[in-house]
């Protein structure tokens, strides 16, 4: 190395110098112009290295590159040109100017090649007009966006104030979306909503049938689905709905969208308060069902009349056709005997007629409470013997009263049909012989009737139809009857807001206790 360097530098060859005779004005002008060519060769690469770090968008940058390094080598050898005045390293100055070819021949190379692509660079006036085009298109997306704006704002106000529900869901069910109307009809604020699920305000009996309707969505056997079901409002209170839901999918731009179902990507729900519409029909169906009722309950009236009616009829016409054709021949005691008859069919008809009337009231529901202040134990006394006269002492009957029962208020006609039904009943259903006990407290709260027979009666498994309207125990057998009695009973108990319960045992007796509220009125 140290030889190759004496090599180089220690020559036997003169200054440069001497070729010019060291005339000063030569050797000057050389040594001027040499420094200012390398003092230019040296500013140029520097300035482009400069341009070309500032723009690292510029096409063929790597030329540039080879230009700087081509100009710095350049202007060395100028350099060169003015230290071998003095001192004749000629090798390394030849060395310098075959660096110095290498590199030029190098870029002409490679500059080659780039001059068909430089020249298809566009001009000024070509990028002037590429720029005019620019700024157009640019105008027109941002007027293209801003009418997407636009529409997109309008999009979401619409949704937002729209006159029914709408909601966006994942596809695990949690809304993303919902609108003022859908809020009010659940009660909970868009930010309760967009945390939760449909689940958590669906009616339980309702979930399995929304998934199984989900699932037709996402296996594409059907593009949306209606649904009935029901929320529950935030408040606790139902809400019935009309849910209308279909699924948005990943859309292709190719003929055959048809045949394949895009990824799913979220669903779009429509959901229509119906709870007033359910109500309406609720209460058209009781109504209905209440005109059936009363429709059969008539059918039954007429069934039951006609059957009913049938037998006083015919003791009626049978007697006054007897004292008709044969009463001039009678006795006086026998023509009593038909007059008897007659009267006691016809208030047999009567009573039937006014439990019918009662019970008609009860189900039109025009049957009310009127309250009269009336002499309890007279009162109840009178129903008692005139049912014992009827009995004609078949019966024995022990009446006991306690507390102060003179004047009472409560409605006497609810207290006739309880007191004479309950007390006919255990006449009716008791054999010959068998003893009757009627028992009656008062004091300053309620009323207590109690009266107990030792008839036939009630079957435990019917006794849980005992108060329902023409129902008859099974054991009954040929003992008349309507059927009406412990309905009308049981009505007018709960009509006075009373109590009424029952032990019974068949083949021993039934005992019933009524509890009505009253109260002592001083007089």
């Amino acid at each position: 190395m140290i030889k190759l360097l004496n090599f180089l530098t220690e020559s036997p060859f003169i200054p440069h110098g001497h070729c010019y005779l060291w005339k000063p004005g030569l050797v000057g002008l050389h040594i001027i112009s040499d420094s200012l060519i390398a003092l230019a060769y040296y500013s140029i690469p520097i300035t482009l290295l400069y341009f070309v770090r500032k723009r690292e968008d510029l096409p063929f940058n790597g030329i540039f590159l080879l230009f700087i390094a081509f100009i710095f080598a350049c202007g060395t050898t100028h350099l060169m040109e003015v230290w071998t005045l003095w001192h004749p390293n000629y090798w390394i100055a030849g060395l310098l100017k075959a660096i110095t070819a290498v590199i030029s021949a190098y870029t002409a190379v490679k500059l080659i090649p780039l001059i068909p692509l430089a020249l298809a660079l566009q001009n000024p006036a070509q990028l002037e007009a590429v720029n005019v085009h620019l700024k157009s298109e640019n105008a027109t997306r941002k007027l293209v966006e801003g009418e997407l704006r636009k529409s997109e704002e309008r999009f979401w106000s619409s949704f937002d104030n729209a006159a029914t529900g709408l909601a966006l869901a994942d596809l695990d069910g949690h809304w993303f979306k919902v609108n003022r109307y859908f809020c009010n009809i659940v009660g909970y604020s868009e930010e309760e909503l967009l945390g939760m699920n449909f689940q958590s305000i669906t009616h339980p009996d309702d979930v399995d049938t929304s998934w199984k309707n989900i699932h037709l969505l996402l296996n594409g056997q059907a593009n949306y689905y209606h649904q009935e079901k029901r929320y529950i409002h935030k408040d606790g209170h139902i809400v019935w709905i009309v849910l209308s839901k279909s699924l948005m999918r990943e859309t292709f731009n190719n003929e055959d969208d048809d045949q394949h179902l895009g990824k799913p990507l979220y669903f779009i729900a429509q959901i229509q308060n119906i709870t007033e519409r359910k109500i309406a029909e609720e209460e058209l169906h009781k109504a209905l069902e209440k005109e059936k009722e009363l429709s059969e309950l008539k059918s039954r009236f007429i069934t039951m009349a006609s059957h009913e009616f049938r037998t006083p009829l015919a003791t009626i016409y049978s007697s006054s056709d007897l004292l008709k054709s044969f009463g001039h021949k009678f006795s006086e005691e026998r023509k009593l005997q038909h007059l008897n008859k007659i009267q006691t069919q016809v208030k047999n008809m009567t009573l039937l007629l006014e439990d019918v009337l009662f019970m008609g009231k009860v189900e039109a529901g025009k049957l009310s409470l009127n309250i009269t202040d009336f002499n309890l134990e007279v009162f109840c006394r009178e129903i008692i013997d005139e049912i014992s006269f009827a009995d004609r002492k078949k019966h024995k009957l022990l009446f006991e009263i306690r507390g102060e029962c003179s004047t009472v208020e409560m409605d006497c006609k609810l207290m006739r049909q309880i007191l004479t039904n309950l007390v006919s009943n255990a006449f009716k259903y008791s054999p010959e012989g068998a003893i009757i006990q009627v028992n009656i407290i008062c004091n300053n709260q309620q009323t207590i009737i109690n009266v107990q027979d030792q008839g036939i009666g009630i079957p435990i498994s019917e006794q849980h139809h005992l108060f329902e309207i023409f129902h008859r125990a099974s054991n009954v057998g040929n003992i008349s009857g309507t059927g009406l009695g412990l309905a009308i009973v049981k009505q007018a108990v709960e009509l006075h807001q009373g109590r009424i319960s029952f032990e019974s045992e068949v083949g021993v007796g039934t005992s019933f206790t009524v509890s009505l509220p009253t109260y002592h009125v001083s007089i």
